[in-house]
């Protein structure tokens, strides 16, 4: 049976350094170039999974709860499949870059990092894959910047940092959403020692409008004595009422009407009653891994 490990709040996978089945996923995503040499903005949950929430567990389980922050004494217990159980709710939370505890010894500070096997970029209508590198995450949003190698320059999008958004105004995102219909061709072997040709799915960008449904801020100021303290649930975004899109439009651009891009498609959510909204990060937060900008003075 697999084990997980309770430590200060958490519940995790326990990880140990061995030739055991990996924890990772595969998917696909959007994106857009911001430099002309190549650098390209995408969601986080995209391009570096490992900072994402992973539910990916085999239950039962053996549960081994600590007693304090350094696991000095601990008791074993069964963690059930049920999903009411407080334990799996809470390992449903796990993030394994946040990683707590490592064998037999918690951690202190960034020290679990995960890798892509591979990443690639296709641009739309064509099928060269492209081999990309992460080079950084946000660590407040879900953007992230990655980078291609071309010999030839790219034509990035104009980005929207300084426009206003306000609830009501139209915007259009554009991406490839999963339940879009594949485009393929069969491509033609020009190569003397490999005549076999292949099927190739070629990326058809999916354009969705809409509007900003709501401007929702991560740190509004408190304007009222009464009120202590102010939290968003989804952080700083974007409501949009863009809905016939989703999984795989993630970190595709958010434009205005006069063509900038004010934000990144990241999430969809929906109710039972089969209600949808969707959500964009402000472009603020892409413009702040794009370079180096101050937190004190």
């Amino acid at each position: 049976m697999p084990w997980y490990v309770f430590i200060n709040g958490s519940v995790e996978p326990l990880l140990v350094a061995d030739d055991g089945i990996p924890i990772g996923s595969t998917g696909s995503g959007s994106g857009f170039v911001v430099k002309q040499d190549g650098y390209i903005l995408t969601n986080r949950h995209v391009a570096a999974s490992w900072h994402t929430q992973n539910s990916n567990f085999t239950l039962p389980g053996v549960l081994m709860v600590c007693s304090d922050s350094d696991c000095s004494s601990s008791k074993l217990s069964e963690l059930p499949n049920d999903p009411d159980n407080q334990y799996v709710t809470a390992l449903s939370n796990w993030v394994p870059a946040k990683t707590k505890m490592f064998g037999d010894k918690p951690l202190h500070g960034k020290i679990v990092e995960g890798r892509n096997d591979y990443l690639d970029v296709t641009f739309p209508k064509t099928g060269l894959r492209i081999p990309a590198r992460l080079v950084t995450v946000s660590d407040n949003s879900d953007v992230a910047l990655i980078k291609i190698d071309l010999p030839e320059a790219l034509t990035p999008v104009q980005l929207g940092s300084n426009d206003k958004v306000e609830s009501g105004e139209t915007i259009t995102v554009m991406g490839y959403p999963g339940i879009s219909p594949d485009v393929a061709v069969k491509v033609k072997s020009e190569d003397h020692f490999n005549r076999e040709g292949s099927w190739q799915q070629i990326p058809d960008p999916t354009v969705t409008s809409g509007n900003i449904g709501k401007v929702i801020e991560g740190n509004a100021k408190v304007l009222s004595d009464s009120v202590k303290d102010y939290a968003s649930e989804m952080g700083d975004v974007y409501q949009l009422t863009v809905n016939a899109t989703g999984s795989g439009n993630s970190g595709g651009p958010v434009f205005n009407n006069k063509g900038h891009v004010i934000g990144i498609f990241t999430a969809k959510a929906n109710d039972r009653s089969g209600t949808s909204i969707s959500f964009a990060v402000p472009i603020k937060h892409g413009e702040e891994i794009m370079g180096v900008h101050q937190v004190i003075q």
